[in-house]
């Protein structure tokens, strides 16, 4: 990819008429295994969950899906769907990560005594 000898990037290219059928098909599950084999991570990136059903096609090839939450951007409810989707069994192996956190508005305290904690100042 000319980014980093060590990192190696499959762009989707062309849209389909219909993605859900591509993402569907064992083709995809062989291209999967196959990679699985020369690298030690492989991140498929999609749209936000619910947008569009990718997310849940490719829920079966993934080892963990991780989701990367803008702060003050990303809107609750997609967060809230998340958490529905993975209570509904519909998603597996679910992991949040928040970026973009103003550390200037976070209070964070630390003590040795019976409290700890961090929150919102």
């Amino acid at each position: 990819s000319g980014v980093h000898p060590n990192l190696s990037v499959i762009t989707a290219g062309s849209i389909p008429p219909n993605p859900n059928e591509l993402l569907a098909k064992p083709l995809l599950d062989e291209l999967i295994s196959d990679l699985r084999r020369d690298f030690d991570f492989i991140i498929i990136d999609t749209a936000p969950v619910g947008v569009v059903s990718d997310s849940f096609l490719l829920n079966r090839l993934a080892d963990v899906n991780l989701y990367v939450i803008r702060a003050d951007y990303t809107p609750k409810k997609f967060i809230e769907d998340a958490a529905r989707y993975y209570k509904e069994d519909k998603l597996t192996r679910m992991y949040f990560v928040l970026n973009s956190v103003n550390m200037n508005a976070i209070a964070y305290r630390y003590g040795y005594g019976k409290k700890y904690g961090y929150g919102y100042a």
